[in-house]
């Protein structure tokens, strides 16, 4: 099937990707792509996170620098950054954060094509995910992540694989990607064990 979208039209228009989910509870939360404008909230949104989510999701500091300049060196070619805003008392908050890669990184390109299982830019692709701590285990990660790996699916990608895998005795996050129909390929240690997991979009 042809992509019914591609990374040059998300750069014209970040909008694009731009979906609003209520769930049953009536929250309503913004899934849009992240915005130069975003730095304050972004920034928030990681010195909130506990110790042991920074822990388990580890692509890149949880600063308020390293906030700002995620934010002033945006390229939605590269990387789109999703965020899950919702009103928190009438201000905007982040509560969730995705990592969509068109692609994958040099460990994750080594790793599998040690195991026989090569990846290809034109039709993988790589996804974290990261939510706030009030608000895991309600379901909300599920809904928003399979919004993200529609967007994925809506470009072409035919895969999707964990930048970095998952530690291996994370087992509520084995279970979560389980359930969205990523699959254990391969270990593979970093000092402790971590499962890649991929799946077929």
């Amino acid at each position: 099937m042809a992509p019914t979208l591609t990374l040059a039209d998300i750069e014209r228009n970040p909008n694009t990707v731009t979906q609003v989910v209520t769930l049953p509870n009536g929250l309503r939360v913004v899934l849009r792509a992240l915005r130069p404008d975003d730095a304050f909230l972004l920034g928030t949104f990681f010195l909130g996170l506990s110790e042991d989510t920074r822990r388990r999701f580890a692509p890149h500091p949880f600063t308020m620098e390293e906030a700002e300049k995620l934010c002033s060196q945006i390229c939605y070619r590269e990387t789109i950054r999703m965020v899950g805003v919702i009103d928190s008392d009438g201000e905007p908050r982040i509560i969730a954060y995705f990592i969509f890669m068109p692609g994958f990184g040099e460990h994750e390109q080594k790793r599998y094509h040690e195991r026989g299982m090569p990846l290809a830019p034109a039709t993988d692709c790589s996804v974290a995910p990261c939510l706030a701590d009030d608000f895991q285990n309600r379901g909300l990660g599920s809904v928003l992540m399979g919004k993200v790996l529609l967007i994925a699916k809506r470009l072409g990608y035919k895969r999707a694989l964990l930048i970095g895998g998952v530690i291996a005795t994370n087992l509520r996050a084995v279970h979560f990607y389980s359930k969205l129909g990523f699959r254990q390929v391969g270990t593979f240690s970093t000092g402790i064990e971590n499962y890649d997991m991929i799946m077929d979009l």
